[in-house]
């Protein structure tokens, strides 16, 4: 991993080469925020992050060996090798090898991406073209989600609506929009939004963001309300974090303290909304009754079960590699019949596949990168 330096030196040296190798990592960057439209190739749909990863990292190797730059060695290298050889070892001991092989390349790609963020990003100024390449991208998808959801309301017949509204899935049906905008499901852009705003805010702390940051923040804001979905208590929890981590003790550490209470306590409540309902679920293999009410678990709650229990079947490797972890038979409130296989959360998905080891590993990956951010305090 390269010294992040606190000048601009690193950034204003770069050859013709490297100058082109990193305006393609904004390009990347950017294109993470558009799940939608892809192509269909080889029978795998393909976005533009995907055609735009190989050229990177290509142009990274030819940096590498041109200018003789090489990366610091760096601990979370370790984790991150470690983590992806409990997936390698899933895909190779996997109930159906065949599956699951061709999976690891995926898994590469974004180890890869990793490592390739690592030798690029050489200073605090690329790290502030790097989050103005996200902003960008995620306000023109904060921008799509707020159309959306007025279009909603003055033509909800609009055929534009079948490629940025998302159906309500295990929610009510009502008269209000759920949207997706340019990802697959609203979880998705509820989660690139959590990251975002996460962004928004350290650009703020750094004056990166002078007057565009409000009305950029009332964007992300609007976005991610439209979502409708319990990543939000992420979203909150994120926004809560970051006001107790950037804290200032001479001056606002209560203010800091309820931000941090405030974003715990939505991240617990919105893992009770997700996991639980007072309405009576037809396809529930069971209920509770606490005072006589009853009480049916949601189809998150049962793909959770489902995961944890593929994870204890097959502890060492897991089940193995882009497979099923769950098989959970649920019928919406809208009466819609679904067939749920994921288990609705990383952490447990990674388990279900790769066993306790891919488990543990993940979330001492995650810990770890958490550590490494903190001094850019």
């Amino acid at each position: 991993m390269t010294d992040i330096s606190e000048s601009d030196e690193v950034s204003s040296g770069r050859s013709g080469l490297e100058t082109v190798v990193f305006a393609l990592f904004l390009l990347l960057i950017f294109s993470l925020g558009f799940m939608q439209p892809n192509i269909r190739f080889s029978g795998m749909r393909q976005q533009a992050t995907d055609i735009l990863f190989p050229l990177f990292f290509v142009g990274c190797i030819a940096v590498a060996i041109k200018e003789r730059f090489a990366m610091r060695p760096d601990r979370t290298f370790v984790l991150i090798a470690v983590y992806f050889l409990t997936l390698a070892s899933a895909a190779v001991f996997s109930v159906r090898p065949s599956a699951s092989v061709p999976r690891l390349a995926g898994e590469l790609f974004l180890v890869l991406l990793a490592i390739g963020t690592a030798f690029i990003v050489r200073s605090v100024k690329d790290i502030r073209y790097a989050v103005f390449a996200w902003i960008a991208a995620s306000s023109l998808v904060c921008l799509i989600a707020v159309l959306t959801a007025a279009l909603f309301y003055i033509d909800r017949d609009n055929i534009l609506l079948n490629y940025t509204l998302h159906h309500y899935g295990s929610l009510p049906p009502g008269n209000y929009p759920r949207v997706h905008s340019k990802f697959v499901y609203p979880a998705m852009l509820a989660n690139y939004l959590t990251v975002s705003i996460v962004f928004l805010l350290f650009g703020k702390v750094k004056e990166w963001f002078r007057r565009s940051f409000w009305p950029l923040l009332v964007l992300h804001l609007a976005a991610a309300g439209f979502t409708v979905t319990p990543g939000l208590g992420g979203f909150v929890l994120g926004v809560g974090l970051f006001v107790w981590v950037f804290r200032d003790p001479a001056s606002s550490p209560g203010r800091a303290f309820v931000a941090l209470a405030i974003g715990i306590m939505a991240a617990i409540g919105s893992v009770i909304v997700s996991a639980v309902t007072t309405r009576p679920i037809s396809s529930s293999p069971f209920w509770f009754e606490p005072f006589g009410y009853r009480i049916d678990p949601t189809q998150r709650l049962l793909t959770w079960i489902g995961a944890w229990q593929t994870t204890l079947e097959f502890p060492l490797t897991g089940r193995g590699l882009g497979l099923d972890v769950a098989r959970v038979y649920f019928e919406a409130p809208s009466g819609q019949k679904q067939l749920l296989t994921d288990a609705h959360n990383t952490w447990l998905n990674i388990g279900g596949q790769a066993g306790i080891p891919g488990f543990l590993a993940s979330i001492t990956l995650t810990i770890a990168l958490i550590g490494r951010s903190l001094p850019l305090r």
